[in-house]
């Protein structure tokens, strides 16, 4: 099914997913966010083994503690936030041909496309591009990445991936529904819409 500003009439609310409103969710959430950056960063430092010898794992350290790699390392934060939301926003983009929306709510950046409902997939790619395009491109740059700029690349995918922690789990709620429910994702709060008749 195509985007729609419409919902048919065939379809029902299944559930909404609020990480603002549910408290125990988000704290699950965090602890998992935790585990998920211990798991990229040390992913990350084994690809980084494989593909720059010439600094990992011996240099690296020295150029991490240096003053400049520290200040790119503190510049790369709120790019990968603006780069992970644009990327959300590109997708809804790409399936509505609607500029999408963009903001913060409790400390959190968020994109979304209020007026539209996507399907299932549709929403998987959303959700799940900024992890998937920025975990790539991270590690097809790093062979070229200058070193002074390692840490701070290094920053940029871990911290992504970890941020990446509700989008990973509304994928995995989703992934077990049919592949007809509807999804309105307005950056803060996510409707799931079931159809009736769907055995």
């Amino acid at each position: 099914m195509k985007p729609t500003k419409l919902l048919p009439d065939t379809y029902q609310l299944y559930g909404k997913v609020d990480f603002a409103e549910n408290k125990k969710l988000l704290i699950i959430l965090n602890v998992l966010s935790i585990i998920i950056f211990i798991i990229a960063g040390l992913s990350m430092w084994y690809i980084g083994i494989y593909l720059r010898p010439d600094i990992f794992p011996t240099e690296i350290k020295s150029i991490i503690w240096s003053i400049p790699a520290l200040l790119l390392v503190l510049i790369a934060l709120p790019l990968m936030i603006i780069t992970h939301e644009l990327l959300h926003g590109v997708v809804f983009w790409m399936f509505t041909k609607e500029r999408p929306v963009y903001g913060v709510k409790s400390w959190c950046a968020f994109a979304g496309a209020p007026d539209w409902y996507l399907n299932r997939n549709q929403h998987l790619i959303a959700a799940l591009a900024p992890l998937v395009v920025i975990s790539l491109v991270g590690i097809l740059l790093l062979p070229i990445t200058p070193n002074i700029l390692i840490p701070a690349l290094f920053v940029f995918v871990v911290t992504n991936a970890s941020g990446a922690i509700g989008d990973m789990y509304v994928s995995a709620l989703l992934l077990q529904l049919h592949n007809t429910v509807l999804v309105k994702d307005t950056g803060v709060e996510m409707s799931i819409f079931e159809q009736h008749n769907v055995s």
